[in-house]
C-alpha cells in the first residue's frame, strides 16, 4: 500500500496537523500509511574524543540511547568474542583527519560520498594506536527500534545503510549484529551476525564481505581523500519484530595504527 502523498489535493508536505494533531506524529490515515519509516543518525553534534585509552565516545544529548564500548558488552570480563582475549572498548569521534598517517578519512562524511573538512563536523572511527590495535574491540550499538511497530507496511523493504571509510593497509574485520539484548556478546541465542567486511591488508585497500547479504560484496580506498562508501545491509529479516531491537557495530583491528575504520551518516529506512 503505497503511502498519502496529498489530502483532499493538498499536498501532505504542506499540511501541519489533521484535527489538533500533528501530521508527524499520524503513522495512518484513513488506514493508509502518511510516511515511510525513516530514522538517521550523524555525529556532528558529539564531543571529540581522540583517546588511545579508556573507554572511548561517551554518547551524549540525541545521541544518549547509543551504548559505547563496555557498555554494549554484557560479558563480565568484557570480551564480545568468546574466543578472543580483546576487550570492549568504544569507538571515538573525530573532526578532519584522524591522526595516525596513511589511514583514515580526511573528513566527515558530506551527504553524498565525500568529505566534509569543517571544523563542526563528526565521525565516529576506530583508533587503532598504541595497544588499541591488539588489545581491544571497537563497539558502538544504535539506540533500539521497534520493527514491528515502527514500519508502516511489512510488505516493504527495511534496510539498514551506513558509510564507511576503510583506508589503511593494517584494518581488520567490521561485523554488524542485531540483537534483542541491550549489552550483549557473539555467543548469545539472541544475537544474530547480518554480515562482515574484511580488510585484505594491502596498500590499495579492499573490503570483502565474507558473511550476510549485504550490499555492495567489496569496496575499496586508495588514500585519505578516497570517497565514504555506502553499504547496505536488509533488515526483512526482523521488519516484522515486535519489542525493541539493537544493531552493533563492531571493529576488531590487526596489529598496526593504520587500521582506523571509520563510521558516519547511518540510517535505517523502509522503502
Amino acid at each position: 500500500m503505497p503511502p498519502i502523498v496529498s489530502i483532499s489535493g493538498v499536498a501532505l508536505s504542506n499540511i501541519a496537523g489533521v484535527s489538533g494533531k500533528a501530521i508527524s506524529n499520524i503513522r495512518r490515515f484513513g488506514g493508509r500509511p502518511t510516511a515511510l519509516y525513516s530514522q538517521e543518525w550523524e555525529f556532528d553534534n558529539q564531543t571529540v574524543n581522540v583517546n588511545t585509552s579508556g573507554n572511548g565516545w561517551s554518547p551524549t544529548g540525541t545521541h544518549a540511547d547509543w551504548a559505547s564500548g563496555t557498555d554494549a558488552c554484557s560479558d563480565t570480563n568484557n570480551r564480545w568474542f568468546s574466543t578472543s582475549t580483546r576487550t570492549a572498548t568504544g569507538f571515538r569521534v573525530d573532526s578532519n583527519a584522524t591522526g595516525s598517517n596513511q589511514t583514515g578519512p580526511a573528513g566527515a562524511h558530506n551527504g553524498s560520498g565525500g568529505h566534509d573538512t569543517g571544523a563542526n563536523t563528526r565521525y565516529l572511527f576506530a583508533e587503532t594506536s598504541g595497544s588499541l590495535d591488539t588489545d581491544n574491540v571497537f563497539i558502538a550499538r544504535m539506540p533500539g527500534f521497534d520493527p514491528g511497530a515502527s514500519i508502516t507496511d511489512q510488505t516493504n523493504n527495511l534496510d539498514l545503510k551506513f558509510y564507511m571509510h576503510g583506508y589503511g593497509r593494517d584494518c581488520g574485520s567490521l561485523y554488524v549484529y542485531v540483537s534483542s539484548e541491550s549489552s550483549t556478546t557473539d555467543g548469545s541465542s539472541n544475537t544474530t551476525l547480518l554480515c562482515q567486511y574484511d580488510g585484505n591488508e594491502q596498500n590499495n585497500t579492499v573490503w570483502s564481505r565474507s558473511s550476510g547479504t549485504s550490499t555492495p560484496t567489496s569496496v575499496s580506498f586508495n588514500g585519505n581523500s578516497s570517497n565514504w562508501q555506502q553499504i547496505t545491509v536488509s533488515l526483512n529479516g526482523i521488519r516484522t519484530d515486535k519489542g525493541d531491537r539493537y544493531i552493533y557495530f563492531v571493529y576488531v583491528g590487526t596489529d598496526s595504527f593504520r587500521g582506523d575504520l571509520s563510521l558516519d551518516t547511518i540510517t535505517i529506512e523502509e522503502s
